[in-house]
């Protein structure tokens, strides 16, 4: 099956999404829209053509952040983390961005240019999403209410 209509949206781990400069602070995440026809898919293999149309075009869907990574589907939305931004945010299918946790690496703070946030989330068994806390150096659960919630080793 073939995407429909001539649209993809690509995450390649750290420039998901149409990241900002690797430095500083990010001007304002926000949902966009806008193709970037500066991007192409290169075919490496003929079986990318079951799933992407001749004519796919690359999208960017988000901007505002330092460094994205962690992506995974959750709730109907697309989940991922600024890892350098220490927060983590969620895309739904309509477009709507929303912020799901500041300081999601578990610390106010960490020296700028680190890789101190959130990342590596996968939905366990019961449906909450396991993520790895960077500057705390642990894996919290994430609970319904979006809330990180230590585990006990």
């Amino acid at each position: 099956m073939k995407l429909a209509g001539t649209c993809a949206v690509f995450v390649v781990s750290g420039m998901i999404l149409g990241s900002e400069a690797m430095t500083g602070q990010p001007a304002g995440a926000k949902a966009v829209n806008e193709v970037v026809a500066a991007a192409k898919v290169i075919r490496r293999s003929p079986a990318l053509d079951a799933v992407l149309a001749p004519d796919v075009t690359i999208e960017r869907v988000a901007t505002g952040f330092l460094f994205t990574e962690g992506p995974m589907w959750h709730n109907g939305a697309l989940w991922f983390s600024d890892l350098m931004g220490n927060r983590m945010y969620s895309l739904s299918a309509g477009g709507t961005l929303t912020l799901l946790l500041d300081h999601a690496g578990g610390r106010d703070s960490f020296p700028a240019g680190a890789y101190g946030g959130s990342n590596a989330m996968v939905t366990d068994r019961d449906g909450t999403v396991l993520m790895m806390q960077h500057s705390a150096r642990r894996i919290v659960r994430v609970d319904d209410h979006v809330h990180a919630i230590r585990m006990r080793a």
